[in-house]
Parts: C-alpha cells; structure tokens; sequence
C-alpha cells in the first residue's frame, strides 16, 4: 500500500514538471515565431534595409541673386490680389495697364534691364500726346492735308509737293498766288504742269513724277493733242531754263495757249 501511494506521489510530481516545461516552452517560442514571421512580412524591419538609399551630406546653396530677381518681377501691381481688382479700375489705368503690356511685348527679354511701372506710364502719357497732337492737326488746326506746310517756303519743295499729288491739288490757288507775288516764270511752270493734271485725270498719259516732258509727249496718242501740248511745252521750257527773268506783258502773251489747251482738251 505504501509502495503504491508513493509511486501515486512521484507519478504525479512527474506529471507537473512535464506539464511545466511544456508550458514553459510554449511561451517562449511563440515570440520567436511572431518576430520571425514579422521580419518575412516587414522587410523595413530588417537590419541595413535603409543602407541603399542615398544620403546628403551638405545642403545645395541657394542663389540669392536669381531669387531677388525671380521675386522682384512678381512684386507689380498684376500680382497683388489683395489689393488689385480689375473690375474697379478706371478707363485710364485699363488704358495704362494695356499699352503696358503692348510695349512689353515689343521689347526683348533682357535679364539684366527690367523696366519700372514708371517708365511704361511715361511712354503712354507720350503716346496719347502724340495721338492728340496728330488728331488737332488733322481736325482743328485749318490746314489742308494736301497741302504743303506755310513754313515751306521753298518754291522747289512746293513743286515736288504737287508733282506728287498732282491728280490732287487745285493748282488754281498756286497759279494765282504765283501772279500776285510777280514770279511769272514760277506761274508758267504752274500753267504746265496745269495741262500735265488735265492729260493724266483723262489718263491720256500715265503720270509719274519722274517722268520728262518728252515721254510724256510721246505717250499721247491723238496727234493734234500731242502737237498742242508740245507747243506749251516749249515755251515752258523756254522762260523756266532759259534764264531771263519774264516780264509781265511776256507771261500775259503765253498765258492764252495754256488757257486754250486747258478749253480744248477738257
């Protein structure tokens, strides 16, 4: 009885170191298994993972200059939204700003020039005086377009004023004003280019300012025309290169062959 009560004891002392190891390793090795499938699962986790990517060893410098320079051209008037509102300017900061950005778009890039709000206003403010000044010329000021300025005083400016807009002018006005002042030879010169106006609107000739009188002649092809326009001609030619002044009662026999060529040919 003895003996089975104290195999009964060592059995069951047997039975709770077992048990106790068991336990024992059951605790520890499930850690084990976690971290090891966590290292599988979490490859960051793993010792020298971060060892591949590149490290800086100094930071870049940053270039001052080309940052004040990038920041300066964002300080106008376009980029101050708090302030700026398109809808509230007037008509002459919308005439402004526009000729501003005309004239910005005309002039090149240049990183080392950057032109101030000043110098665009400037130029417009110049601009409208311009305009305005052109405007009263043309409008108010009395003076005729096709006419030569009054300080032209010249008689070879004037000429080349009408032979350039001969099919234009009233050569009327400078026959007479030639008379008035005495200068027959300049009033001859005047009756000529007279017949000249009168061919070129009926366009028996093609008139240019270049041309001479004998290629004028020669493009006039009703004969009795030519023969008359030829005969004025000579006596143009005649008091205008010939070199002697031309007294009135000269310019009063030559003035009527201009008269009647001027009667016939109209």
């Amino acid at each position: 009885m003895r003996i089975k009560g104290l195999f009964f004891v060592c059995s069951y002392f047997l039975f709770l170191q077992v048990t106790a190891q068991s336990r024992d390793t059951v605790v520890q090795a499930s850690p084990v298994k976690e971290v090891a499938t966590s290292n599988d699962s979490h490859s960051y986790l793993k010792k020298g993972y971060y060892d591949r990517i590149a490290t800086m060893t100094e930071l870049p410098k940053v270039d001052s200059a080309a940052f004040s320079t990038m920041e300066a051209k964002y300080q106008g008037e376009d980029f101050q939204y708090d302030t700026a509102n398109p809808d509230e300017e007037s008509l002459f900061q919308r005439a402004m700003r526009r000729i501003k950005n005309w004239l910005s778009s005309l002039m090149p890039d240049m990183g080392y020039f950057e032109a101030s709000d000043a110098f665009y206003k400037l130029l417009g403010v110049v601009a409208i005086v311009v305009f305005v000044l052109i405007l009263y010329r043309a409008l108010f000021s009395g003076k005729r377009l096709l006419a030569p300025d009054e300080e032209e005083n010249d008689p070879e400016s004037t000429i080349r004023f009408i032979e350039k807009n001969l099919l234009d002018v009233n050569l009327e006005h400078y026959i007479q004003q030639a008379d008035k002042e005495g200068d027959y030879a300049l009033a001859i010169r005047y009756l000529n280019l007279l017949n000249i106006q009168l061919l070129a609107r009926k366009e028996y000739i093609n008139w240019r300012p270049s041309k001479t009188n004998m290629e004028l002649i020669l493009e006039i092809k009703d004969l009795e025309m030519r023969k008359d326009f030829e005969s004025n001609t000579r006596i143009f030619d005649t008091v205008w290169f010939g070199g002697e002044p031309t007294s009135e009662e000269q310019y009063t026999a030559y003035r009527p062959y201009f008269s009647q060529f001027q009667t016939r040919w109209k």
